[in-house]
């Protein structure tokens, strides 16, 4: 009697395929595939058979049956590969070389074969590791000639075949990507290969014999159709360069359909190709099977009409739409299920009982874990959910959702991940192109059923906080707001040293997420002029901790009333690094336009023209020249900033032809303005390990005259070569002075 191994999902019980494998003489081997024979125990015009035609497919929930396609019990019973008892099928014998490349005989109907091992995909990775198990080798040969065939079909030919063992993931006979957990990878791709080679052998073997069985065709999309109906992406292919096109297009595919006349299947990459392995659960594979087995018995037939066919398409259509449809729909109940049970809700979870769930008691209670799990908050999926889904909470949960979404801070980096999501909300409100806060957050308060004037302050305050607060607006309206781009930082640090006032480093924590960070800035103070702790938020670290210096600056400037070094002459506020910022300061105190910056490539570099807009024709401008665009930038800061002193607050200066920045500023960058200027030329820099270090020298010529100078010890390159041409800049600014 044959023996053989089963191989699928531990509790399916309509098993229609079993294995038996060996090493074969030549180091390849020995396969032998088992299909289930109910054709043998049927009429073909039966109305059981005509039952099945109808039903097309058995129908599952979840992994137990819910309609089988033969709907009579005991007869699947019978034919069912189950151990126990020995069992009639289809036998094709395969031989597999090393390479993967197989051969069959002829298929042969038998009335005996007994199942040894029903195993599932768990059970085949742990038989795998035991060398003591009793099916151990078979299986280990299994595995190996399963990962032969795999990568032999998909090496070198147009498939949509791939496997990531490490991750579990893989593609089926259709190129549909698979994900299952490293445990049941093998068995899963064992059982997938070993089908797929019976089957495209079964089909040779019948198309050599012009057998009318049922192929599985599974064609390219016609290129005109898709370009109808995905004009856009159409476009997007043809800016691809030929071949990536070509490549592409060939994998532009049409769903898979049965049919009595061969198209091919361009997921396998085969000319040919029709399912027989499954005969108790898909009607087609039954088809086959009644046509093999009056082939071997020496009958043409039966056939099978083209309308018949798509009849088969058209049910398999609409089953497949109901499974989904009814999966949709109980996506919100498991989730809620879910909830119940362990008391967690993930983000995708509270998507599908916001979207899903057609009771509001289930979304209320959904939406009360939201306000108390703080995991929740910065999720972009749930408050997709809240937007693209509004339904009207109660008025006290409305409001704490509401508070959260201002104290998550997360408005624009929200908007900017929605937007292509839900175009329609967006468009409505007027925030598809560009982010408006205050109307994103009435998007998000008419989604929460708020009424625009129901909430009048953005983040709630604690009564103990509302002092500072009231103290805060006061000062902000007696100073200048908040603005990023302004250096308080160095504005306060040098308030601080004029005072003999030490200040502690800023404690920053993310209470947001890390794709939604909200970065929470502190400072403990041990002064009696300032409060206790000084804090400030944002989704930026850098503008959180310049909020914080804000805050200082503008307590100090008010308890000392002087002028603090950010309201300054630009003279003084220009011994900052922060150029750029300073510029936009200065603008802002003499009540002028914001500068504007063109930026262009020059030679090795980049020059920048900067200058503020305004009807005075006469004000000045800024030129830079760096390596870098943004030292550029800075230069043309540093030029606009001292002409602006020159023209504004001091007599002009007499102009000489090296930039007035000082040497403690880029000296480097800007004896690369110099020789863009032709002030100077074949400006180098040669640099050489030194004691651990590094010396530079910086080399150019300057009216004829060649000079050099050697830098001091620096431990970096990038400094050394600064040391030596800040030497170069101040011997040259002094002679030009001269």
């Amino acid at each position: 009697m044959h023996t053989m191994l089963t191989l699928d999902s531990a509790d399916s019980v309509d098993l229609d395929d079993g294995f038996h494998i060996a090493e074969a003489p030549n180091n390849g081997w020995l396969l032998s595939i088992f299909i289930a024979a109910p054709a043998a125990h049927l009429s073909y015009n039966s109305p059981l058979t005509k039952k099945a035609e109808e039903r097309v497919l058995t129908q599952y929930r979840g992994s137990t049956i819910k309609q089988a396609m033969i709907d009579d019990e005991k007869l699947n019973d019978s034919c069912a590969l189950l151990p126990g008892t020995g069992k009639s099928a289809v036998k094709l014998s395969i031989e597999i070389n090393e390479e993967g490349e197989a051969v069959s005989h002829d298929p042969e109907f038998i009335t005996r074969v007994l199942n040894v091992g029903k195993l599932n995909y768990v059970d085949f990775d742990e038989i795998q590791k035991d060398p003591t198990h009793v099916h151990h080798e078979q299986i280990a040969l299994a595995s190996a000639c399963a990962r032969r065939l795999f990568y032999s079909r998909t090496h070198g030919q147009d498939s949509l075949s791939f496997v990531d063992e490490e991750n579990g993931i893989f593609t089926d006979e259709e190129g549909n990507i698979k994900n299952v957990s490293l445990r049941e990878i093998h068995g899963q791709i064992t059982i997938q290969e070993f089908m797929i080679l019976s089957n495209t052998l079964f089909t040779q073997w019948a198309k050599s014999k012009n057998l009318p069985i049922i192929y599985r065709n599974h064609e390219p999309m016609n290129l005109q159709e898709f370009k109808k109906s995905n004009a856009k992406l159409y476009n997007e292919f043809k800016c691809l360069d030929k071949s990536s096109f070509k490549a592409i297009t060939k994998n532009l595919l049409k769903q898979a359909r049965y049919s009595i006349q061969n198209r091919g299947h361009c997921g396998l990459g085969l000319s040919a190709y029709a399912t027989f392995s499954s005969p108790l659960r898909r009607y087609p594979d039954l088809h086959n099977q009644f046509v093999t087995l009056n082939a071997l018995n020496g009958i043409q037939g039966p056939a099978i009409s083209k309308d018949a066919c798509e009849g088969l398409n058209a049910r398999i259509a609409a089953i497949k739409k109901n499974d989904h449809e009814g999966a949709k729909k109980m996506a919100g109940v498991a989730a809620m299920r879910s909830f119940e049970q362990s008391g967690e809700l993930s983000p995708n979870q509270f998507y599908q009982v916001i979207k899903r769930h057609t009771s509001r008691d289930a979304k209320i209670k959904a939406c009360e874990h939201f306000v108390s799990n703080r995991k929740l908050h910065s999720s972009f999926q749930v408050w997709k959910g809240l937007i693209s889904f509004p339904f009207a909470p109660p008025v006290a949960l409305s409001a704490s959702m509401m508070e959260i979404f201002d104290n998550s801070l997360m408005g624009e980096n929200l908007w900017r991940n929605l937007q292509t999501q839900i175009p329609t909300v967006f468009i409505e409100h007027g925030i598809i192109e560009s982010y408006h806060h205050e109307r994103f957050r009435a998007l998000v308060m008419s989604a929460l059923s708020i009424k625009t004037d129901a909430v009048q302050t953005p983040i709630k305050k604690s009564a103990k906080n509302d002092a500072a607060t009231q103290e805060d607006n006061a000062m902000q309206n007696n100073n200048t707001e908040f603005n990023k781009a302004m250096n308080y930082k160095g504005a306060v640090l040098e308030l601080c040293l004029s005072k003999n006032i030490t200040l502690p480093a800023v404690e920053f924590i993310n209470k947001g997420l890390s794709h939604a960070p909200v970065w929470h800035a502190t400072m403990q103070l041990a002064l009696t002029s300032l409060p206790a702790t000084i804090e400030a938020k944002d989704t930026s670290k850098k503008t959180a901790e310049a909020n914080i210096f804000y805050q200082i600056l503008t307590i100090l400037q008010k308890e000392t009333n002087e002028e603090s070094p950010a309201t300054s002459s630009v003279t003084k506020i220009a011994e900052t690094d922060n150029a750029k910022s300073i510029l936009n300061q200065y603008c802002q105190q003499h009540k002028l336009a914001m500068p504007v910056f063109k930026t262009t490539p020059s030679g090795s570099g980049f020059s920048c023209l900067v200058y503020v807009p305004g009807d005075n024709h006469d004000f000045p401008r800024g030129q830079g020249y760096a390596p870098r665009k943004k030292d550029a930038e800075k230069n043309a800061c540093d030029d606009l900033l001292n002409n602006f002193e020159g023209n504004i607050e001091s007599p002009p200066k007499t102009q000489v032809a090296v930039p007035s920045t000082p040497v403690t500023g880029n000296a480097k960058s800007m004896l690369f303005e110099m020789q863009s200027k032709k002030q100077v030329t074949n400006l180098s820099f040669t640099t050489k390990p030194d004691s651990g270090g590094f010396v530079a020298t910086c080399a150019l010529s300057f009216n004829g005259n060649s000079l050099a100078f050697d830098g001091n010890n620096k431990p970096t390159k990038k400094a050394a070569e600064h040391d030596a041409a800040a030497r170069m800049y101040h011997v040259l600014s002094k002679t030009v002075g001269a």
